[in-house]
């Protein structure tokens, strides 16, 4: 699978249009056009933002051959993280900072509760 097709991909599975993931990213819509077109290639900066937000790392984004690898939602192996919270930070990178805070908040809220108790 080309880097083109994993971008447009992923951009897919998280249901954003072009111009919804570029407001994400910082950059122009026309530019997620032409990688998910394959007329231009991600600069680096751009392809640690692209893993960031999707909660993959560059290196999947680049070696990864099927949409089942690249979206299998497995931690990398050196993470330290299982499945469960790996799909967290995954869903978390998709988050505009505000909305992070509050989940932060949220835990932290929990992890006093007596709902976290045993």
């Amino acid at each position: 699978m080309e880097l083109s097709e994993k971008l447009k991909l992923l951009r897919l599975e998280s249901g954003l249009t072009q111009a919804q993931l570029a407001e994400k990213l910082n950059i122009g819509q026309t530019t997620i056009a032409a990688y998910e077109n394959g007329l231009h290639e991600p600069q680096v900066y751009s392809l640690i933002a692209y893993a960031k937000f999707f909660g993959c790392t560059v290196d999947c984004l680049l070696t990864a051959t099927t949409g089942e690898e690249l979206l299998d939602g497995k931690a990398p192996p050196d993470s330290g993280l299982d499945e469960e919270d790996f799909a967290v930070v995954r869903k978390m990178g998709r988050l505009q900072p505000a909305a992070k805070r509050l989940v932060i908040d949220y835990i932290d809220l929990i992890a006093k509760s007596d709902i976290n108790k045993k």
